[in-house]
């Protein structure tokens, strides 16, 4: 009967002390899962910086000097035929014309893929009813400066 009596005492203890450690191992979970999230979600305003600059597919320039605006040129001069702005969200980037010779189709919000390196960017369509866009941003740009 000892030994029974005992044996309960050691397993019920162990057990407490497991469900200790899993109290603590579950905290920790809980804090790396927030930090992974944190670390990737900050990724995309490395992105931002990387954006900023002057862009040519070869028949536009895309002009992007901070966080949210772009300008299009066709001759990189510095009277943009087009100006608006562009919000990043994953992979996705969304582009609105505000300013310039915009047709109806072209009030509307453009949504494209992006990829982006040191030297090049690539958009790919995904939705956009407005015809220049369509033709002229879903194309590979190389940085200009």
């Amino acid at each position: 009967m000892k030994i029974r009596k005992s044996m309960l005492i050691f397993f019920l203890g162990l057990n407490s002390g497991i469900s200790k450690y899993k109290k603590i191992n579950n905290k920790l979970l809980t804090l790396l899962i927030i930090l992974i999230f944190f670390l990737l979600s900050s990724c995309s305003s490395d992105d931002y910086k990387k954006l900023r600059g002057t862009w040519t597919n070869g028949s536009i320039y895309l002009i992007i000097p901070d966080n949210s605006t772009l300008q299009i040129s066709t001759n990189n001069d510095s009277i943009p035929e087009f100006s608006g702005s562009y919000s990043i969200n994953g992979s996705d980037m969304f582009v609105t014309f505000s300013s310039g010779q915009i047709t109806d189709s072209c009030l509307g919000e453009g949504k494209y893929e992006y990829k982006i390196n040191a030297i090049a960017l690539n958009l790919d369509f995904i939705r956009d009813d407005c015809p220049f866009r369509k033709e002229q941003f879903a194309k590979t740009f190389k940085k200009v400066k």
